[in-house]
Order: structure tokens, then sequence, then C-alpha cells
């Protein structure tokens, strides 16, 4: 796969007035991934999660320490993992949505 990816991983706390904060943990291994573009009927399927932002699949190893809600630095970007895109039978690698933010 051509490029590496930073992973960031998403996590919450309480803050003192009610609210929350989110804070990005950045994973201490780049990721090989491959990015590619989202066709029409995969944009109009998932059009609510991507929220009129750029989107693109991302491509990585079945056993990449990626999950929904992660942030990917990937091509001087930054993206969520808004959805896993499968599973399918002898799997070697995961495709996911990602949402750019």
């Amino acid at each position: 796969m051509p490029e590496t990816a930073t992973v960031q991983s998403r996590s919450t706390t309480r803050d003192n007035t009610g609210g929350t904060v989110v804070t990005y943990t950045t994973l201490s291994e780049p990721v090989i991934c491959r990015v590619g573009a989202v066709r029409d009927q995969m944009r109009a399927a998932f059009e609510g999660q991507l929220k009129g932002k750029a989107g693109a699949v991302l491509t990585a190893p079945v056993d990449a320490p990626i999950n929904e809600n992660d942030r990917v630095l990937v091509l001087g970007g930054k993206y969520d993992v808004v959805a896993y895109l499968g599973p399918t039978s002898y799997q070697t690698a995961r495709r996911m949505l990602i949402r750019e933010v």
C-alpha cells in the first residue's frame, strides 16, 4: 500500500461544567494504507455521516489498530473514521469511510 497514516484514538472526558472534552492520542506506529475516492452510490448511502464534507475510502491491513471514531492523518489532511465497509470472507484488508475534519 502506497501511503502511511498516523492513527489517533479518540477519548472523551467530562469537564467541570457538565460538558465533554474530546482528546486524541496518537498511536505509536504509523499504519500503511491506501486512500481512494468515494463512489456516488456510496456517497448517497452515507451522506448523513459525511455531513457535507469531503470523504474518501481508506484501505488498511485487517489487523491495523483503527476503530470507528478514530482520526487518521494521511496525505496532509485530517479525517475521522465514520464507518467500516465490509467485512468480506478471507479478508486481508479493511475498508472504511473517512470524513475530512
